[in-house]
């Protein structure tokens, strides 16, 4: 009793403070009389009681918050003020009233709510952990400093680092060209020798993507120059997992290939270029006696110059790759197909159809759980009748009818919607052992607030549209039959019993296109073989 009175007390902090002074003391006697008489009658009791109290809280602390000043009687009764419309304060009493029937009507129906509920929550649940993996790759926004600024240098093709330098000295509309090159690496002066998947890149491609390091500093200028000491940036992973965290790390030295390197910075989480999963950098060495420097091998990709649009860059870009050609002595039929793209494009561009194909598949699911709980809504409609036969016989109207039957439908959803959250969150993380680890950006694929907000958007919308059938069937009356005992039989048992099968015929041809959706490309296991079929590293085409 006590931690329940206590609880209490933590829910009216939600009213004014002198509203709590003045009836607080009484509101908690009263609910303690009420908690007494409902925990003699049972668990259900006791949560049926929280409910209709939290609800009612809520409600009329917004009223005492929108209209502070207005006289309060004993009772609790609001009474009409100028600055709070009667009809707003009749609308919110009706919303509390409704609550409170829904949720005694569904705690008399066990079967019927377990049912529904856990319909909604499953087609919600998948459609929510589906959409956080491609809301996490395919639409969150790039972790670097204005990433719709970054472009990435004619996709499909790498780079030598003197067409890289070409470039660079001579762009205007770019604020700078930066290069990333895939490289593995042995890591040999540990007790356990590895190998780890390392990349090159030019001094510059930390500035232009706008990050900065956990710990330490990233590449200079005086790191790619011909000669200079070795240095080598790690990994947020390869620093906790193979160096324990140890903060002492930055200017110790690794032998990496059987050279030594100098650790001097460590990126921080999540963050990556490119190549998912990348261990550590060093810098790509500008040498004209190097490989490198001639062979194409690294990705290309720059920030577009303060003031400049994306087309004013790509309309330069054009003539820039024809002088390249001219300079470095290269063939005529180099140049057809360079082009810009945007970075995030270029980075999942390739899996846009794949995962908006998944994201449509399993939207079915939910369209068939929609229509599953409709059919649940017109089984039990017909057993209602007679009950809203009364209530319009004693003066409600049918729209009053259908806000009673929408409002069960409310928090069916809401039920739903917190079964399907709870279920997305094991679903999440199901899906991210699921999906390969080369998959681009994988580590964004997280439960965060828009995920949140499409759940509930999933729950209510699907909850409240499938509900407006049942409930027009429900408050279609007939009061010699209804009222007095009839069985349903006649047009409207025979419309709803068609509706029904209507229902059925639906659910029946969604699974049909679910199933032939899938084997046209959408499910998560066929998913997985092709994205590990492709190969994520840019190929350098004959130009």
């Amino acid at each position: 009793m006590k931690r329940a009175l206590w609880w209490y007390r933590l829910a009216l902090l939600v009213y004014p403070g002198d509203f709590r002074q003045r009836f607080g003391g009484e509101m908690e006697a009263t609910f303690a009389a009420a908690y007494l008489t409902a925990r003699g009658r049972g668990t259900s009791a006791v949560a049926r009681l929280w409910i209709e109290t939290l609800a009612q809280i809520l409600a009329f602390a917004a009223v005492e918050w929108i209209d502070p000043v207005r006289r309060r009687s004993r009772r609790h009764t609001v009474v009409q003020h100028p600055r709070f419309p009667s009809r707003t304060r009749e609308s919110l009493m009706s919303l509390v009233h409704d609550l409170k029937i829904g949720v005694r009507t569904l705690s008399r129906r066990p079967s019927f709510t377990l049912a529904a509920v856990l319909t909604l929550g499953l087609g919600v649940g998948v459609n929510t952990a589906v959409f956080s993996v491609v809301h996490g790759i395919m639409w969150r926004p790039l972790a670097y400093d204005r990433p719709e600024e970054l472009v990435v240098l004619w996709p499909n093709r790498s780079f030598s680092t003197r067409e890289v330098v070409f470039l660079r000295e001579h762009t205007t509309m770019l604020a700078g060209v930066a290069t990333v090159a895939g490289w593995s690496v042995a890591l040999t002066d540990v007790e356990e020798p590895t190998r780890l998947s390392g990349a090159r890149t030019s001094a510059n491609v930390f500035r232009l993507l706008g990050v900065v390091p956990l710990l330490g500093r990233t590449f200079v200028d005086d790191d790619v120059a011909v000669g200079a000491p070795r240095v080598a940036m790690l990994s947020h992973t390869l620093w906790t997992i193979r160096f324990g965290a140890d903060l002492s790390l930055i200017g110790r030295t690794l032998t990496l290939d059987g050279l030594p390197h100098e650790v001097v910075g460590v990126m921080p989480p999540s963050f990556e270029i490119f190549e998912p999963n990348t261990e550590l950098w060093i810098p790509l060495i500008e040498d004209p006696n190097r490989w490198e420097y001639l062979g194409n091998v690294s990705q290309a990709f720059g920030r577009l110059a303060p003031g400049v649009t994306f087309g004013a860059a790509e309309g330069e870009f054009r003539p820039l790759v024809d002088r390249m050609r001219e300079a470095l002595g290269y063939p005529d039929d180099f140049g057809p197909g360079a082009s810009l793209e945007g970075l995030k494009e270029g980075i999942v561009g390739g899996y846009r159809t794949m995962f908006l194909v998944l994201l449509g598949a399993v939207g079915f699911i939910l369209l068939i759980a929609g229509s599953n709980l409709s059919n649940l809504l017109l089984a039990k409609a017909v057993h209602r009748r007679r009950e809203m036969a009364m209530r319009a016989a004693l003066g409600a109207t049918r729209r009053r009818l259908i806000q009673v039957v929408l409002t069960e439908s409310g928090l069916l959803s809401a039920a739903g919607g917190l079964l399907g959250l709870a279920l997305a969150f094991g679903g999440v993380a199901l899906l991210k052992v699921l999906v390969p680890e080369s998959t681009p950006r994988a580590a964004s694929i997280a439960v965060d607030l828009p995920v949140l907000f499409s759940c509930f958007t999933f729950a209510l919308s699907t909850g409240l549209i499938f509900s407006v059938a049942p409930a027009a069937t429900m408050t279609r009356l007939n009061f010699q039959r209804d009222v007095g005992g009839a069985r349903t039989t006649g047009q409207t048992g025979s419309s709803s019993h068609r509706l029904r099968q209507g229902f059925v015929v639906l659910q029946v041809a969604l699974a049909v296109m679910l199933v032939v959706r899938l084997r046209g490309g959408g499910s998560l296991p066929w998913c997985n073989r092709r994205i590990r079929r492709h190969d994520l590293r840019r190929q350098p085409k004959d130009q």
